[in-house]
Parts: structure tokens; sequence; C-alpha cells
């Protein structure tokens, strides 16, 4: 498992993935809510190494926020463990600018719990 986060990213906080009870893989993306709406993001796309589109996340208006209500994530099903990968999420807004990326190497193995 891998997340990364920090770095001067205007809406992608955090990225990464992680094991789930049942011995998948999910792909997390951590947003900031107030630049989503500011922006007008309507979407993330998450790319492998290759720059092949794995999944596409629209963005609702009225997404889940956190606690805080700073931040929401949402999870994409990689599949079963063990995966291994370089993904890239990237943000694009309504008018279809991409306006914020991050990428990440993951490993996620078969005996992660």
């Amino acid at each position: 498992m891998f997340y990364k986060s920090g770095g001067n990213h205007s809406v992608i906080g955090e990225i990464g993935a992680s094991p789930t009870g049942d011995g998948d893989a999910v792909f997390d993306v951590t947003l900031y809510r107030s630049n989503v709406t500011e922006r007008n993001v309507d979407i993330v796309r998450l790319y492998d190494a290759d720059r092949n589109l794995v999944s596409s996340v629209p963005i609702p208006e009225n997404h889940s926020r956190d606690d805080t209500g700073t931040r929401e994530t949402y999870s994409v099903h990689l599949g079963e463990k063990p995966l291994h990968g370089r993904y890239t999420a990237v943000a694009t807004t309504v008018d279809g600018e991409n306006i914020d990326e991050r990428t990440v190497d993951f490993h996620c193995w078969a005996s992660d719990a």
C-alpha cells in the first residue's frame, strides 16, 4: 500500500491504493471540496502508467464530505490482490480542462490486511 500526499495540488489531495477486507484492492482519490466547487471539476480520471484509462469518477454536485467538510474521498475498485502499478489521477473541469494531476506507485500484496 502507498499513499501520496503533500505538494502544491489545488484539487487532488491524497491518492493511493489500499486493501479491502475481502481480498481486493481499491484506489482512493481525496479531493479538496472548496477547490472542486470553485474550479468546476466534474470528473476525475484514473490512468495507468501507459496512460490507458482505468476508470472515470464523475463528481456529483452533492458529494459527500468528511467530518470537517473540507475533503471528500472517492474509491475505485481495482480487483483482487496482489496488485502493483503506477496510476495518475487527473481532475478535469466541465470545460474539459485538466487542472490538476497526481501520480503514485503502489503495491497491494496478497498478505495486506
